[in-house]
């Protein structure tokens, strides 16, 4: 599936740039300054914005731009990386050392984290047996900031064990790497796959970066959201945009099993945490694809195959009933396999065995976007002339099924309308634009759904969960409630 010839098809920065493939990584910015800087645009995604300067400032920033169709592609990137170490390929997981399934043994810890906390632990071991000197990822943003989250160092592990769980919100690097360079100390970075491939780009650019951050830990990716999906889903909790305080996008519910967490999101001036389930909630689905970003649906990387290790959740049916979450871990470092080991023969941790086929199943639904989906996009991109990013999956190179394409699509149309819908929505200052445009678009993807009978998590589910009835009565609620 995965392909090795390189496809005709050119994209260099300034398209990712002007046909919105950017993810706002923050790359480009950092190795080049001068030509690129970074900014939150009126979707409310963090954008590069190219200036005026030579071709060799402009050059820079194409070298480490995850999406430009000049760098070499994921596989070629890690092949350099973990050929030499004797490591097996596979072209769903990448090079691996060993696959696992695992979940913290501290109880409180556990709770506190989005899935199994492994992601958490292991950096915070790191730190604690000092092989880094912090951790450069995703927290909360400092208060008087109009952002809820931005990258950030954590120097100590009650820091970085107080900055944990998934955070899925528009975020940059070039600050972060531009403060922490040259400073010489030693770092452990962790972000989604794109990110994690712009931070292998970067060290190959830059050998001060290179010294300077040496573990790199990579998260599986659904797909990158606007800033628009905190304020969407706080305010069918009870918390309106300019209300907004904070926000938990994953909170455990011993009530459902793991993959039915809910939403929380808490009032300026208050304390109290207004919480519903994620899935009841427009937008709260994510197969919906609410405020999806452009370039996901030009991602063939579900397993940050660049990373020295990557972690997601463990779809599968022995773990999504535990509702306190559990890992699914892919190591390419021998010393990071070690690490989980012997914690597990300490007792800290629990740690399975997975096969390539079970940790491949555990994100069934991310290989039917990343591979079998992008094949479509990529051949109704080719159809119609546009440029779009080199890939290594070929266009139409994966049989797909009609009723597969019909969801490739609405799930494409439902992305790119809550965008702009939001935006009217934010204009005319009411919130039932968004909900009025994407709700009939909701219901005939979920009735595409029905008609396939969709198989996930290895057993037969009934999508969205609550029904189309329900999502059709959240919809109109939401509506009645903002006029």
């Amino acid at each position: 599936m995965i392909a090795s010839a390189r496809a005709a098809t050119e994209c260099s920065i300034e398209d990712v740039i002007s046909h919105n493939y950017c993810v706002g990584c923050g790359a480009c910015a950092a190795a080049s300054p001068s030509a690129f800087s970074m900014v939150t645009d009126e979707l409310m995604t963090r954008q590069a914005v190219i200036h005026d300067a030579s071709d060799k400032a402009v050059a820079a920033g194409d070298r480490v731009c995850p999406f430009s169709s000049q760098n070499p592609n994921e596989t070629e990137i890690a092949e350099a990386l973990f050929a030499q170490n004797g490591l097996a390929l596979d072209e769903r997981v990448g090079y691996y050392d060993a696959v696992f399934a695992g979940q913290v043994q501290d109880s409180n810890y556990l709770l506190g984290s989005s899935s199994g906390g492994l992601t958490s632990w292991i950096v915070g071991e790191l730190l604690r047996s000092g092989l880094v000197d912090g951790i450069i990822h995703v927290g909360e943003a400092d208060c008087g900031t109009d952002t809820l989250f931005e990258y950030v160092v954590s120097y100590s592990t009650e820091t970085a064990a107080g900055r944990r769980k998934s955070q899925y919100y528009s975020t940059s690097f070039d600050h972060v790497l531009g403060a922490i360079r040259g400073d010489g100390k030693r770092y452990a970075f962790i972000g989604v796959p794109c990110f994690v491939k712009a931070v292998r780009l970067l060290q190959a650019a830059d050998p001060m970066l290179a010294d300077q951050i040496t573990y790199v830990v990579g998260l599986v990716c659904g797909h990158l959201k606007s800033n628009a999906f905190a304020e969407v889903m706080a305010y069918q909790v009870g918390v309106n945009p300019g209300e907004l305080k904070k926000v938990d996008f994953r909170v455990k519910n011993p009530d459902w099993p793991a993959n039915m967490y809910g939403f929380g999101a808490m009032q300026l001036n208050r304390h109290a945490w207004r919480t519903k389930t994620a899935s009841s909630l427009v937008g709260g689905n994510w197969g919906h694809a609410l405020f999806q970003l452009k370039a996901c649906d030009y991602c063939d990387d579900i397993f940050a195959e660049t990373a020295d290790i990557c972690l997601g959740d463990a779809w599968l049916p022995d773990y999504v009933k535990d509702w306190r979450g559990t890992n699914v871990v892919v190591s390419r470092r021998k010393e990071l396999t070690l690490l989980l080991e012997a914690a597990r023969g300490a007792s800290q941790i629990s740690l399975h065995a997975l096969t390539l086929d079970e940790a491949a199943e555990s994100q069934a639904g991310n290989f039917r976007h990343r591979r079998e989906g992008l094949s479509v996009r990529l051949a109704a991109a080719r159809a119609q002339s546009l440029v779009v990013p080199r890939k290594r999956v070929s266009a139409d190179s994966v049989k797909v099924s009609r009723q597969r394409r019909k969801v490739v699509f609405a799930r494409q149309r439902i992305a790119q309308v809550s965008h702009k819908a939001y935006l009217q929505a934010r204009v005319d200052r009411d919130i039932g634009v968004l909900f009025r445009a994407v709700g009939p678009l909701i219901e005939e993807l979920d009735n595409i759904y029905r008609r396939a009978k969709y198989k996930t998590f290895g057993f037969w589910v009934r999508l969205p969960v609550r029904g189309l009835k329900g999502l059709v009565q959240g919809v109109r609620h939401a509506a009645q409630r903002s006029s």
